[in-house]
């Protein structure tokens, strides 16, 4: 028995459970306890076991967040990329010139096919090579080895958006990324000349195409819209001044280079600076003007936060930013030592997004799910790595919810708790159309837009052979002593929610639990309590059912 049909409740309950207003909290200190140590976790991370929480108390608030800051030597190492794949390996030997006698290409059929193949070979083994580097980040943030980094390294893979849709290169996307995470906890100010001499980011910006007498003017205004300064702090013509002062900055074999044949030299003005400007010129005016710490020190409180700063909060971290030479650990050790951080308006009120639903979930229940489950399962939440669906990001709180994508995640969570068979969330005529699939007729299916969410399902049906969660939850539940529903429901809730559980939905959660009790009681000839297999799967059950509920996309 499982619960697909409880997956039903709306979107707008999830809302209900929002807070509309709330004042910050007077105290001088923060009460560290159980909640704040858990909220902490969460927004640090992704999330922690019930027996990481406890932990994290019995430390204490200062070493656990000094804890959160790893020396360079107990950093996961990094993954060297193969630098061969895709566009900047994609060498044919099919594809030597032939011409015909009027100096026309041609080439024979056998030439062509030929060529196509290897060119599908090559974006088959580009698109393994990301998959491979997104299932060991995934690996990464689910073994909490260096949460706060792999925290940052997703805000700032949605902050400085490249994406594989538009670089098709997953080399340039892994160096990227890379770059991101080696940078995620320091200066911004060199994170940000890192970034805007990416190959990754020269290219999707288009300022591969910015040169003398043409100038794109893409990446000058990314740079100072969604980098640095924010929308109303610049004009139409420091846009267009800095366009040429980045011409010549490009990418060649996946390498940034200057050319100085394509760079304008000519005097520009920018912000009121005025030079023979180039690139790093123009960088460094926009860090030391006054619109960027705000705007920078905005951004992660609100990420972290999940609520928008006041002025004067925005202004306070941006002075913390601004004396330490826009040291982002400087930012977040003052952040998460603030009693403003543990507000009752900030605390289990942010909706978790797709990854952070997915990894806090295996988290809480200590398990490590089959891949597919994660990569596929985020995309069909919409939140797809390497794949933002445009320069601003994704965008966060509510937009992460319509009704599609709450039954999807009460179904993701059934699939991991093995309570849910993936054949049931799809239709017959998508599991005929799927079963009749060999694996490169499936490649190509996941590249259709217009059939996305079916290849999505159809890699997710690979978890029904052979996955089986390696849970005990009646073993669990016998350790904590929870003897009754009631109990039950307690320990779960503890386990698997983010947020404290509302009187009436832990109401609603015991009669459920009770009524599917009596339910088993009477299907069943033997008597039903003292069933170690079947106290598993009631509580699997009522696991699924804790899952689906709106408190379970809060953090």
């Amino acid at each position: 028995m499982h619960m697909k049909k409880l997956h039903l409740i709306l979107p707008f309950a999830l809302a209900a459970l929002l807070p509309v207003s709330a004042s910050a909290q007077e105290a001088a200190g923060i009460d560290w306890n159980r909640r704040t140590a858990e909220h902490l976790l969460n927004r640090a991370g992704f999330g922690a076991s019930p027996a990481e929480v406890d932990a994290a108390v019995a430390r204490g608030l200062a070493a656990t967040v000094d804890g959160l800051f790893l020396t360079a030597d107990r950093q996961v190492p990094l993954i060297a990329p193969e630098r061969e794949s895709g566009k900047d390996g994609m060498k044919s030997e099919a594809g030597e010139r032939v011409r015909d006698a009027g100096g026309k290409d041609v080439a024979p059929k056998e030439l062509l096919d030929d060529a196509r193949e290897q060119r599908g070979m090559m974006r088959r083994t580009d698109r393994g090579q990301l998959g491979d580097y997104t299932a060991w980040w995934f690996d990464t943030m689910i073994a909490g080895e260096d949460p706060l980094r792999d925290r940052m390294t997703l805000f700032w893979h949605g902050y400085f958006t490249s994406s594989m849709q538009d670089v098709k290169s997953s080399y340039r996307m892994i160096q990227q990324n890379q770059l991101l995470r080696t940078g995620a906890l320091g200066s911004f100010g060199d994170l940000l000349f890192a970034v805007a001499k990416d190959p990754a980011m020269l290219e999707y910006l288009d300022n591969d195409e910015n040169k003398k007498g043409s100038p794109n003017e893409n990446f000058a205004r990314e740079v100072m819209e969604l980098f640095t300064l924010g929308e109303g702090h610049y004009t139409e013509d420091d846009i267009k001044e800095a366009a040429r002062a980045f011409t010549g900055w490009r990418s060649k074999g996946a390498e940034f280079t200057s050319s100085k044949r394509r760079h304008d030299a000519g005097e520009k003005s920018v912000l009121g600076v005025t030079g023979r400007l180039d690139g790093e010129d123009v960088l460094a005016i926009l860090l030391n003007d006054g619109a960027c710490a705000p705007y920078v020190a905005g951004r992660i409180i609100e990420y972290l936060e999940g609520v928008t700063p006041t002025d004067a909060r925005r202004s306070h971290y941006a002075g913390v930013l601004s004396a330490d030479d826009f040291n982002v650990e400087a930012l977040l050790r003052e952040l998460f030592l603030d009693p403003d951080f543990y507000r009752d308006e900030v605390v289990g009120s942010r909706v978790a997004g797709p990854i952070d639903y997915l990894v806090g979930m295996s988290r809480r229940m200590d398990v490590m799910p089959p891949r597919v489950w994660l990569t596929y399962g985020s995309e069909l939440l919409g939140q797809e790595l390497f794949f933002p669906p445009n320069v601003k990001g994704w965008d966060e709180g509510m937009a992460w919810i319509t009704t599609a994508s709450f039954m999807q995640r009460g179904n993701l969570a059934g699939i991991l708790l093995g309570v849910v068979d993936v054949n049931d969330v799809l239709s017959d005529t998508e599991l005929d159309v799927i079963d009749e699939l060999d694996d490169m007729q499936m490649e190509a299916l996941e590249e259709q837009p217009k059939s996305k969410k079916r290849g999505v399902l159809a890699r997710l049906k690979k978890i029904g052979k052979g996955w089986s969660p390696s849970l005990n939850l009646a073993g669990d539940m016998a350790s904590a002593g929870a003897r009754t529903p009631a109990a039950s429901v307690d320990v779960l809730a503890d386990m698997l929610l983010g947020v404290e559980l509302p009187a009436d939905t832990r109401a609603f959660l015991v009669g459920e639990y009770t009524k599917l009790q009596a339910t088993e009681r009477m299907e069943v000839d033997r008597p039903r309590f003292g069933d170690r297999r079947r106290d598993e799967d009631d509580l699997r059950n009522l696991a699924h059912l804790i899952l689906s509920l709106p408190e379970a996309q809060l953090n």
